[in-house]
């Protein structure tokens, strides 16, 4: 394979930074990737032959992003920035299909870049339903390896594909995306992109990188469990009661046990208004009625319907004892 020494290291001598290291240690093989003292992307193995062949198909993935590297540099210019921005794309959507090891039906990735700060995360649907990078092994019967070690090694491969891109677009005068938004479907094969190119949370500043890309996250969740009706109250709860991702699919997975009550709470949302008939009624008690004698703001109200329809004999009698009156 003509590999140069300098890739790889087989003992714990020297400057090892920057290579793909095998060991053997405490009767095991490992085999990892070295940099700046930290090891990423580590696999143990229980024999020197299955650890050494890891060590080959690393060694062989490198030489060939090189070799491709390689003749982009050799003619740069018989490629458009579109074909830049396909590669990287491509690249992306390579590493999270590599981790998820054939268990995803679709792959989310984030991207921003913003006050010259990059943050990327990455999640999966999996037989209907969103996972989180971390999730994979939940109700799966294929385990996949989703150790820190290997969410940092790809957290850090679609970092360096971003830095590409801001180096691709000052390269040819483009903009460079503050927010990107891919969505990779394994069985069509095909790739949506959404570019935003106007300041996405630096102006708001209870919002970073992070809470979008958990937003979006929660926001596909809503979509596969309940469709318009989930969408309209998360959107409502992310952006107007300010509350977290989890305690909004929490809200929303009680209410969903209720979906007369999630669907009438829906169209208070759009309307701001309570129905003037035929409004839910729970052991005497409408939405209304709990919103206009308490504190309880709506979504309280119809999470307080939910409580006595649930546990009647107890909501009633914290209503007889006494909620904040107003």
């Amino acid at each position: 394979m003509n590999i140069p020494s300098g890739w790889f290291s087989l003992e714990d001598k020297g400057i090892i930074d920057f290579k793909i290291c095998l060991r053997f240690a405490d009767n095991q093989w490992t085999v990892f990737y070295s940099e700046r003292g930290g090891q990423f992307d580590l696999k143990t193995f229980g024999t020197e032959d299955a650890a050494c062949k890891e060590l080959l198909v690393r060694m062989k993935d490198k030489k060939e992003r090189k070799e491709r590297s390689s003749q982009e540099t050799v003619q740069p210019k018989n490629k458009c920035f579109k074909d830049q921005l396909s590669e990287l794309m491509s690249d992306m959507v390579s590493i999270c299909l590599e981790y998820a090891q054939g268990v995803a039906d679709k792959v989310f990735i984030y991207a921003s870049y913003e006050g010259n700060k990059i943050s990327c995360n990455f999640f999966y649907q999996v037989k209907g339903q969103l996972k989180k990078k971390y999730e994979l092994n939940d109700n799966n019967d294929k385990p996949v390896d989703v150790s820190n070690t290997r969410q940092f090694s790809v957290l850090r491969i679609l970092n360096k594909d971003i830095q590409t891109l801001i180096a691709a677009c000052n390269e040819w005068k483009k903009p460079m995306p503050t927010e990107m938004k891919l969505v990779f479907d394994v069985k069509t094969k095909s790739l949506s992109a959404n570019y935003q190119y106007e300041p996405v949370y630096s102006k708001t500043p209870d919002k970073d990188a992070v809470t979008i890309s958990e937003e979006w996250f929660a926001q596909i969740a809503a979509e596969l469990k309940g469709g318009k009706t989930n969408q309209v109250v998360l959107n409502h709860l992310l952006t107007e009661e300010k509350v977290t991702e989890k305690v909004a699919l929490d809200i929303i997975h009680k209410q969903e046990r209720h979906p007369d009550i999630l669907e009438e709470f829906s169209k208070w949302i759009q309307t701001r208004k309570y129905p003037d008939q035929d409004a839910i009624r729970v052991e005497g008690y409408t939405a209304q009625m709990l919103g206009e004698h308490t504190h309880l703001r709506p979504v309280g109200a119809y999470n307080y319907l939910i409580y006595l329809r649930e546990k009647p004999e107890e909501a009633l009698d914290r209503l007889k004892r006494g909620l904040p009156i107003k």
